[in-house]
C-alpha cells in the first residue's frame, strides 16, 4: 500500500498543480480580455465624440450637434472624471447662440489630452 501511494502521489501532485495553474491562467486572460474591452469601448467613444464635433464644425445643423451631445454623454458613462467635466461644460457652450467656436475648440483640445491619459490608462491597468 506504501508503494502504491509513492508511485501515485507524484500524478496527483502534479494534477493539483496543473489545475490551479489553468484557473490562474483563466483568471490572468478574463482580466485582460475585460481591459482590453474597456479600452476599446473608451476609444469608441471618444472617436464618436471627436467625429461629432468635426461634423459640427463642417455644418451646425440640430441633427449634428444632437449627434455630438449624444456621444459625449455615451463617453460620460466610461471615461474619467476629468473628461466627464471638460464634455459636460462643452454641453452649454454648444446651446449657446451664436456658437462660440474657440472656446468649443479649447475644450476638445483639453478633452483630447485627457482622453490619450484615459485610453492609455484603460491599457495599461
Amino acid at each position: 500500500m506504501n508503494e502504491l501511494i509513492k508511485s501515485v502521489s507524484p500524478e496527483i501532485i502534479g494534477g493539483l498543480l496543473a489545475l490551479a495553474s489553468a484557473i490562474i491562467g483563466a483568471k490572468i486572460a478574463t482580466k485582460a480580455n475585460k481591459q482590453e474591452t474597456k479600452a476599446k469601448e473608451l476609444r469608441e467613444a471618444y472617436a464618436d465624440v471627436f467625429s461629432g464635433y468635426y461634423a459640427c464644425m463642417v455644418e451646425m445643423s440640430g441633427e449634428d450637434v444632437y449627434k455630438l451631445v449624444t456621444a459625449i454623454e455615451r463617453a460620460c458613462l466610461i471615461c474619467s472624471q476629468k473628461s466627464e467635466t471638460i464634455m459636460r461644460d462643452a454641453i452649454p457652450t454648444l446651446a449657446k447662440e451664436p456658437l462660440d467656436i474657440s472656446a468649443l475648440g479649447e475644450q476638445m483640445l483639453r478633452l483630447r489630452e485627457e482622453a490619450k491619459k484615459d485610453v492609455r490608462n484603460a491599457e495599461c491597468k
